[in-house]
């Protein structure tokens, strides 16, 4: 689930229905990611990475067929996490 830090604005959306198909309607996810004030990219030593509001990827995972049900970023910190329930409507 980490490894959805390389992916930036192009991949990552459906890589988000991809994975919202593989999880049970009900079922939970968990999801931690480099966040920052802008989406933007950022050196990592294995590729690429990106940071992402965390707004906009909460919005990313709704459309894609989630409700994120708690989220936290503290602005100190380069990290944050969401977690959400895979909606019971139709998928994206």
């Amino acid at each position: 689930w980490y490894s959805l830090i390389h992916m930036g604005p192009g991949e990552l959306p459906d890589a988000l229905v991809a994975l919202r198909m593989a999880v049970e309607d009900g079922g939970g996810l968990l999801m931690s990611f480099f966040s920052g004030p802008s989406l933007e990219p950022m050196y990592h030593p294995v590729a690429t990475a990106y940071r992402w509001p965390l707004p906009e990827l909460a919005q990313a995972l709704e459309t894609a067929g989630f409700q994120v049900t708690s989220s936290h970023w503290d602005p100190r910190f380069p990290h944050a996490y969401l977690t959400a329930e895979a909606s019971k409507q139709n998928l994206a």
